[in-house]
């Protein structure tokens, strides 16, 4: 029987396995599925993720990193570790980020100089 399984394999297009041929069941006269003809396009070809690569591909937007507490998806004026009244109301901040924050305004003039320029910009608004 395998003797037989063998030379069937040997007489496939290609003389190898298909993915599922192990238990597929041929019947006589009947078509098979693996013609060339009847492939789908997407048959046979490998599928490849595109990495978000925003130096490649201009259209896309970088996401802001956050001087002050080192998170992405917000810049300097709406961060809510450095500036608490922006903060939503119920919203416990996590001390390490605070702490973060804090430190790197410290250490970076500029960043300081930032942060109350910023601050006086939000009173003048106010």
């Amino acid at each position: 029987m395998v003797r037989r399984y063998r030379e069937r394999l040997e007489l496939r297009p290609g003389g190898r396995v298909q993915r599922g041929g192990a238990f597929q069941a041929d019947f006589p006269g009947a078509p098979t599925e693996d013609s060339e003809a009847e492939k789908t396009p997407s048959q046979g070809r490998k599928r490849t993720r595109k990495r978000g690569n925003t130096e490649a591909d201009p259209s896309k937007k970088a996401t802001p990193e956050c001087p002050a507490c080192g998170m992405r998806g917000h810049d300097l004026p709406a961060c809510w570790h450095t500036f608490e009244e922006l903060r939503p109301e119920g919203y416990k901040p996590s001390a390490a980020k605070i702490r973060k924050s804090k430190e790197a305004i410290e250490k970076d003039e500029e960043l300081k100089r930032r942060v109350e320029q910023i601050r006086l910009e939000k009173k003048e608004q106010d």
